[in-house]
């Protein structure tokens, strides 16, 4: 594991997950909040839910460093990570907030499992950016494509055969000894 591309990585991956859940709940899920004011705290300091992300972001790319090979290299194969990850995360888990919480709406979790499955997405190919197109392999997949090739084999030449396998001289049970 390179710890300095992962720790790159995971602030990569932050910034840009800070940037996608501002969106989301800032800017898309706002009225849906305020109409909750007795559900949702409307004094949480939002510096712990930057850090939050910080560290959600290093949890993803670090399990996305383990397991990578498995997804493909680049963008591609970490936003396939990221929509096992995300479906992982939010599914089911948010649609049974409203059995938890009073007056949680259930279409709420929905907006939450599909918000929570582009998170991962996004964070996975922002790390699978990160880490380019040459590191999707897994070591051992890896340390074959740098080996040698291995030597073609040549067919054995022809063996000559004695005169008991001349045409003829065999009967339907074999050759006469």
């Amino acid at each position: 594991m390179n710890v300095k591309k992962l720790l790159v990585a995971a602030l990569v991956v932050g910034v840009v997950l800070n940037v996608y859940d501002y969106v989301v709940h800032v800017v898309l899920l706002q009225g849906t909040y305020e109409s909750l004011p007795d559900l949702f705290r409307q004094d949480s300091p939002v510096t712990w839910l930057v850090i939050g992300d910080f560290i959600a972001a290093l949890v993803l790319v670090w399990f996305y460093d383990r397991v990578r090979g498995s997804f493909g290299a680049g963008v591609r194969g970490g936003a396939t990570f990221g929509l096992y990850a995300g479906v992982l995360l939010g599914f089911p888990a948010q649609l049974f907030a409203n059995m938890m919480f009073v007056g949680f709406p259930y279409s709420l979790g929905w907006y939450w499992v599909i918000g929570i499955i582009g998170w991962g997405i996004l964070g996975g190919a922002t790390a699978g950016a990160v880490y380019g197109s040459g590191a999707g392999a897994a070591p051992a997949v890896e340390a074959a494509w740098e080996a040698e090739p291995a030597p073609v084999v040549e067919p054995a030449p022809e063996v000559e055969r004695g005169p008991e396998f001349e045409s003829g001289s065999e009967t339907e049970s074999g050759p006469e000894f």
